[in-house]
């Protein structure tokens, strides 16, 4: 009987992480990181249990063409971001002051990425000039949120897009422009709507597994897991 095929989420895991001159075992441990150290948390997300090293070695041997095709420049944009007279980026002053003040003095996010056991292996800044702007582009329509759940948002939008480059295929925002539309993380009834809308196929499901589906959704749902819509509205955009 042959293997099922592994889940999309992983996949993408093992390419990124490869890109980023992890080893197989660091691989593994980071993917158990995400779902701390747990299969059966990993199961309830993926159907599949987290993937051995044995399993990571063979996918990446089968995708080593496309792992090697990437190129290992790092693009400007995707230098870390800093605060400068005259923004490069053209992203407003008063932005650039919430991100100076709200996320840079977060040890949380810039060394941790928001999650909780261990930490992500990223070799990315936290908040590089590609992410600035994804804030900048979401800014009003995230407002009194959250200065975590402004920032999660803004580096899912720039992860995928990076992740989509690099395969070289068109980076199509509306599914998340969707769920950013409907918040879905603001109450009961915000989720409910949002089920309705992926469930009718008025928008895609971002969760792995489907056609559409990315990590860094997923990675955006561990992030945010610990705040709550009350917490947003005391902790919002230009707030402590």
């Amino acid at each position: 009987m042959p293997r099922p095929a592994l889940n999309d989420f992983y996949r993408q895991c093992i390419t990124n992480m490869s890109a980023q001159g992890l080893s197989n075992y660091g691989i593994e441990r980071s993917i158990r990181a995400l779902f701390y150290n747990s299969d059966e948390r990993a199961q309830s997300v993926t159907g599949q249990r987290i993937p051995v090293e044995s399993t990571i070695r063979r996918y990446r041997k089968q995708a080593s063409i496309a792992i090697a095709s990437g190129s290992p420049d790092q693009n400007q944009i995707d230098e870390p971001w800093q605060s400068m007279r005259a923004d490069p980026d053209s992203i407003p002053s008063h932005i650039c002051d919430w991100i100076a003040t709200q996320i840079l003095p977060n040890d949380f996010i810039m060394r941790d990425r928001a999650l909780s056991y261990p930490t992500l292996t990223d070799h990315f800044d936290a908040v590089t000039r590609r992410t600035a702007m994804w804030i900048s582009t979401l800014f009003n329509r995230l407002d009194g949120e959250h200065p975590r759940l402004v920032w999660s948002i803004a580096w899912m939008y720039s992860g995928d897009e990076m992740l989509c480059e690099k395969q070289q295929k068109a980076f199509d925002t509306r599914p998340f422009d969707y769920y950013v539309a409907l918040k879905p993380w603001a109450s009961p009834g915000n989720s409910e709507l949002y089920k309705k809308a992926v469930t009718e196929g008025k928008t895609v499901d971002l969760r792995i597994g489907n056609t559409n589906g990315t990590m860094f959704y997923v990675l955006h749902l561990l992030q945010i897991q610990d705040i709550t819509h009350s917490e947003g509205a005391e902790g919002g955009i230009g707030k402590a």
